[in-house]
């Protein structure tokens, strides 16, 4: 849009130039050296205007959910969150449920823990969340075998994933109802790394 507004800019100043130079001999000094003044603002806004619009093409874009997404490992995001009042954590803004751990001074994630409260949720709920709220990646891959989505289903309290898009391995813990393979769960936890002792490996 800077460009275009620059590009009619210039054209404006070349046309007032041009009518400058008509009408010269017509007009009193004064007039055409305001008329004059005015096509060379124009010429430097437009100018200014081109050279910002392709700077800012130029520049590197990052995509808006990466800027205000909360990640593991990265330093908490104050905006999207509310500090619980005892400091022990971080509460989502957007999803009350999702609740985020960090360390020391240096304010960085170091876990998440979603709970479902009164209404417990499958494990298909779990990758779910897991895909869209907590690692915001569509293509997620489970176990050591780098299983795809539709084809894992857990079938015990822990196991491990890994996100593509962030290139890093997580563990998952969930609070079920029962040791039954399609019991529910209350809240699962997520942290950074493999851990070689979850229940699917």
């Amino acid at each position: 849009m800077g460009i275009l507004l620059g590009f009619i800019a210039i054209l404006g100043s070349i046309f007032c130039f041009y009518v400058l130079h008509c009408f010269a001999d017509e007009w009193s000094d004064k007039v055409g050296g305001y008329f004059g003044l005015f096509a060379i603002f124009l010429f430097i806004v437009g100018g200014l205007s081109i050279w910002g619009g392709i700077g800012s093409l130029m520049s590197p874009h990052h995509s808006s959910e990466a800027e205000s997404s909360i990640q593991l490992g990265h330093k908490i995001n104050k905006s999207k969150t509310d500090e619980d009042d005892s400091g022990a954590y971080y509460t989502d803004k957007d999803d009350s449920k999702l609740r985020y751990f960090t360390s020391g001074d240096s304010n960085k994630v170091t876990a998440a823990k979603y709970i479902y409260g009164a209404d417990h949720m499958n494990v298909t709920d779990v990758k779910n969340k897991l895909s869209d709220v907590v690692l915001h990646d569509d293509n997620l891959k489970y176990t050591d075998d780098k299983t795809d989505n539709d084809d894992f289903l857990p079938k015990g309290a822990s196991f491990n994933v890994y996100s593509p898009k962030n290139k890093k391995w997580y563990h998952v813990s969930m609070q079920r109802d029962s040791s039954d393979e399609d019991a529910k769960v209350s809240s699962f936890s997520i942290w950074p790394g493999k851990d070689n002792d979850v229940d699917d490996y």
